[in-house]
């Protein structure tokens, strides 16, 4: 333990953000939960869970089961007694903000989303308070990785992952490559929307929560209309190095 907290902090001093910092630390004080990534067809699936006792098996504890939750609630605050009476994780979940949930990303298909820069775009994401970012910065690296990039979903953003990207599209470290309207999708709704760099159509996507948010002008300002890309995956070395990051 004292060895990984050494490593940890030597990648603090090499610039993690600090509310990344901070998830990865309270991560690290959870027995027993990691996070897991998973390949469905054309895409991933970066999910917390529950690790086992025997290795290489894990349970995805999700948002919604408040059974599983307060059964990993009293399996974290009691880790030397077995429990049968919730009771007590009933009431100390409510203080206690548990890791759970999952974010799920799929490649962008030029039918459908334009080419985006080969890059990744988030479909679907839920996670219990304070929680999501390190699962975005996880699926950040990933998609980094092992495509262009990542970007949010092309037509719907919630506000809780809106302010994920307001942060990302401020972050030294994370680059943002602006991408163009694409002419061609859907009948070619956005054909009348002047394009950045009309040469140039590997940054075609579609931009519908960009306009959606600022207008047909102002479109390209959003943080929504971006490709972002992170070089080195540090946070999955760290969890990797800690035995908490499943592949």
């Amino acid at each position: 333990m004292k060895l990984l907290f050494e490593n940890w902090r030597k990648y603090l001093n090499e610039g993690i953000d600090p509310r990344i910092q901070k998830q990865i630390d309270n991560l690290l004080q959870i027995p027993n939960v990691g996070i897991r990534l998973k390949f469905p067809a054309g895409g991933a699936r970066i999910e917390y869970v529950q690790l086992d006792e025997v290795a290489g098996e894990a349970t995805t504890v999700d948002v919604d089961d408040q059974d599983a939750m307060m059964s990993m609630a009293s399996r974290i605050l009691n880790p030397d007694s077995p429990k049968t009476d919730d009771t007590r994780a009933s009431a100390d979940i409510r203080a206690v903000s548990l890791p759970a949930g999952s974010v799920s990303i799929i490649k962008a298909k030029k039918p459908y989303d334009g080419s985006c820069l080969d890059g990744y775009i988030v479909y679907m994401a839920e996670a219990t308070t304070g929680w999501g970012p390190l699962l975005y910065e996880v699926a950040l690296e990933w998609a980094s990785q092992n495509g262009g990039g990542l970007t949010p979903d092309r037509g719907l953003v919630s506000p809780d992952a809106a302010r994920v990207w307001e942060k990302y599209v401020k972050r030294p470290g994370v680059d943002k490559k602006q991408m163009d309207v694409d002419h061609n999708l859907d009948g070619g709704w956005m054909k009348d929307i002047p394009q950045l760099t009309p040469d140039v159509h590997i940054d075609d996507c579609d931009q519908g929560k960009a306009i959606d948010a600022a207008g047909e002008e102002d479109w390209m300002k959003t943080p929504f209309s971006k490709m972002y890309y992170k070089g080195t995956p540090e946070v999955m070395k760290i969890l990797e190095d800690a035995e908490r990051l499943i592949i």
